[in-house]
């Protein structure tokens, strides 16, 4: 780990199998968790551009990614369930 606490690789490989996991939550709840995960992207967008290790930043950049894709899915769904 470096001085703050990130491991130096950041392991996200698209291309295996993923299992899928259900969880239920209220509307509330939901957005609760988007207010967090939109909190973090924007934390670790100030990380990456903080960041001399061109390969930790990529490894970060490649979360980032990773964590938009879940933000607009969660997004998505709160959504469907106000609407």
């Amino acid at each position: 780990m470096d001085d703050r606490g990130y491991k130096e690789t950041i392991p996200l490989n698209h291309t295996m199998p993923r299992e899928v996991i259900s969880l239920e939550m209220t509307n509330d709840e939901a957005e609760t968790v988007q207010t967090m995960l939109e909190r973090y992207a924007h934390h670790l967008q100030a990380e990456i551009m903080h960041t001399d290790k061109r390969g930790f930043r990529d490894a970060m950049k490649q979360r980032a990614k990773f964590l938009d894709e879940i933000i607009d899915r969660l997004k998505t769904k709160i959504r469907e369930v106000s609407s």
